[in-house]
């Protein structure tokens, strides 16, 4: 959105003209659920299963085959 000298603002005649005052409430109401879930489950928690998982996932796609190396193949 461009920046209009005091008095230029000119609104739309749709629902475009509400935008600037919208704000994502429910968006923002979820972001505190989540980052209260990260302070309840603790950072290092999440941080080992995280690492739990991706050793799971390293596990199977070597009894598939996979290559999943980070070099040049």
């Amino acid at each position: 959105m461009d920046v209009q000298p005091p008095g230029t603002i000119e609104l739309r005649t749709n629902a475009h003209r509400f935008e600037i005052s919208n704000f994502n409430l429910a968006a923002i109401h979820a972001l505190g659920g989540a980052l209260e879930l990260i302070k309840k489950v603790c950072v290092a928690n999440i941080e080992e299963h995280t690492h739990t998982l991706g050793d799971q996932l390293i596990g199977i796609a070597d009894r598939l085959g996979i290559n999943h190396s980070h070099e040049a193949s």
